[in-house]
């Protein structure tokens, strides 16, 4: 997780902690479900249909979530890079190297 990588580690194992879960979760409401793939259910039973219908909810809330944490970490990285990181750089590239410098007379 970049967020990590950058020394913010408290941002990054939240972002970790919440896409591993989303991500868990969605797989195995996903696995649950893929044998009722077919949406059948006996003539009459409302409650199956029901409690497939919810489990397939919560599995795409799951799947939206996980998303949701995992473009907002990517627009943060976006952000931390283009605001914190690219500066620094030009500031290392236009100071001059230690022990270099231009001397001459005209």
């Amino acid at each position: 997780v970049y967020q990590i990588s950058h020394g913010r580690t408290g941002l990054g194992v939240v972002m970790l902690g919440a896409e591993t879960v989303f991500f868990t979760g969605s797989t195995a409401l996903f696995a649950v479900l893929a044998p009722r793939a077919n949406r059948t259910w006996a003539e009459g039973d409302d409650e199956a249909r029901r409690r497939i219908e919810r489990l397939r909810d919560l599995q795409w809330g799951f799947t939206g979530a996980y998303w949701a944490v995992w473009t907002w970490g990517r627009v943060d990285a976006a952000r931390h890079w283009r605001l914190e990181v690219v500066p620094r750089l030009m500031e290392d590239e236009a100071a001059p190297a230690p022990g270099a410098a231009i001397q001459g007379r005209f």
